[in-house]
């Protein structure tokens, strides 16, 4: 056998040390070939679900703990992951990204997410080491020479980490409540204004805020804000029958050009549970860029 000769111990090439970006290579490689061998198939979408999480993600976290993978990396098969269910048909590449991991139960895919699972798996290992370090010299001597030899950093303390449930619960409110900024709602029948500003749903309450932002001039405040609600109305109406929602709200921010308040802004910012002197704030902004463009107009007249 030559110096440089690779061989394979417990699943791993190596040589006398550990080539870790030849079984990176090898284990993405495997792990998208049986991703493609499943998403082919004709099985049905929970079927694939759980064949993926069963027959290819296990391919990746056999080595977590052992081999140091990089949260960008992880990130890129994650990434690389929701790619091929698109390519094959199975995942639309607008769809959420929070979505995709979360748990069928809670209205998601289901399909493992690999940055999670590194992160539960070394948590694991490092805590079975220092269970065992009480009544086992053995892995006492593990833990006081791994200075940062393995991904799991066994003669460090256990971070405060956050749980798969802690994390599982943030993936669930950040889709709960996504806003959606500038996006054309579309309908099986025309309707000419169906674009706000901002749409934000609340998928809990099933509650819809269809947010549109104006600054006119000083007179023309009223004017507008009424032309906002009926603008919008059959939008509101088609949203409300088409995602099933409770309410479908429609909030008109309006300040004037040279900073005027109506009194429907302070309303509008309680419906949206947006707290404090933020009316202070939106009126310096609209201050701020009346001067701009007022500068601006003239520099271009001299």
């Amino acid at each position: 056998m030559d110096e440089n000769e690779l061989y394979k111990y417990l699943g791993y090439e190596q040589t006398y040390v550990l080539e870790e970006n030849v079984v990176k290579s090898r284990i993405k490689e495997r792990m998208q070939e049986r991703m493609r061998q499943i998403l082919k198939s004709s099985l049905s979408a929970i079927n694939k679900t759980k064949a993926i999480n069963t027959y290819a993600i296990p391919v990746a976290v056999y080595t977590f703990g052992t081999i140091k993978w990089t949260q960008t990396e992880l990130q890129a098969l994650d990434r690389q992951t929701r790619t091929l269910f698109t390519k094959y048909r199975a995942h639309h590449p607008k769809s959420s990204v929070e979505r995709f991991h979360l748990p069928r139960s809670q209205g998601g895919r289901g399909v493992l997410k690999l940055v999670t699972m590194h992160e539960r798996q070394t948590r694991n290992l490092h805590k079975y080491f220092h269970g065992r370090a009480e009544t086992s010299r053995l892995h006492n001597a593990i833990i006081s020479v791994d200075n940062n030899l393995t991904p799991t950093r066994l003669n460090l303390p256990l971070a405060d980490q956050q749980t798969r449930h802690q994390i599982y619960r943030q993936e669930i409110e950040q889709w709960l409540a996504k806003p959606l900024h500038g996006k054309t709602i579309h309908r099986d029948r025309h309707i000419p204004n169906n674009r706000p500003d901002i749409v934000f749903t609340n998928r809990q309450t099933r509650q819809t805020y269809l947010i549109d932002i104006t600054i006119p001039l000083p007179e023309n405040i009223e004017k507008k804000y009424r032309e906002k609600i009926s603008k919008y109305l059959p939008l509101a109406e088609e949203v409300k029958a088409m995602w099933r929602q409770e309410e479908v709200n429609i909030i008109p921010i309006v300040i004037g050009a040279t900073g005027e308040i109506p009194v429907t802004l302070k309303p509008a910012l309680v419906a949206l549970e947006i707290k404090g002197n933020a009316y202070i704030t939106m009126q310096n902004a609209v201050l701020i860029d009346t001067c701009s463009l007022t500068r601006a107009f003239l520099n271009q007249m001299q």
